[in-house]
């Protein structure tokens, strides 16, 4: 926001490889554990997939629920379009490359850098119940800024608030199943339900 063009680029870049190796070279140099995959125990995969399966619908509901009721309202149309002809994302198809990679590509980074890493090191600080809502605020706090520059003012507090809750709930996530992966595929949900109201608003 502060530097449009290479410059602000290429800090963004630096600042996602810090989120992408700051947690491996923790794990290998300070706590040296060995590398994992987060795997979901075998025991707990149908409990874990049945329980995505709900938080997922839940997800939609309130998502698309939302936005029928206040979102429409208060967002703020054309901050929107400017904020996606600045980034270079106006036409259908890039907007879509970009929308895919969110969803996937960048809610994994999320889930491996916020739940995986950071509830962690929260955890170990004030306990796992606390650090449930501490690392959600955590999570939440650069979304404020990005929302608010992309929705306007009202829409990004009220954005910022749900990516609270749903922090909170990503968190209870790692906490009841010790994976990342239950967490990212509501993740994955959420934000395919986001891009495609951005995709209503700028598009349809």
């Amino acid at each position: 926001m502060l530097l449009p063009g290479a410059v602000g680029q290429g800090i963004y870049m630096v600042a996602r490889a810090w989120i992408a190796l700051a947690p491996l070279a923790w794990l290998l140099w300070v706590v040296r554990e060995p590398i994992s995959w987060s795997p979901l125990a075998p025991e707990r995969r149908r409990e874990a997939w049945l329980g995505v399966t709900g938080i997922s619908l839940a997800v939609l509901v309130v998502v698309f629920g939302g936005y029928a009721l206040v979102g429409e309202r208060l967002l703020d149309a054309e901050a929107l379009r400017r904020s996606v002809e600045t980034s270079g994302i106006g036409t259908p198809l890039r907007f879509a490359a970009a929308a895919l990679a969110i969803s996937f590509a960048n809610s994994l980074l999320e889930e491996y850098f916020w739940r995986w890493f950071v509830f962690r090191r929260c955890a170990e600080l004030v306990g796992e119940l606390r650090a449930v809502p501490l690392a959600a605020l955590l999570f939440t706090s650069h979304h404020v800024v990005t929302f608010c520059v992309l929705f306007g003012m009202q829409a990004g507090l009220a954005a910022s608030l749900a990516v609270f809750v749903a922090g909170c709930a990503w968190s209870l996530c790692y906490l009841r199943w010790r994976s990342i992966w239950p967490g990212w595929w509501t993740h994955v949900v959420a934000d395919l339900a986001g891009v495609a109201i951005g995709a209503h608003v700028l598009f349809f």
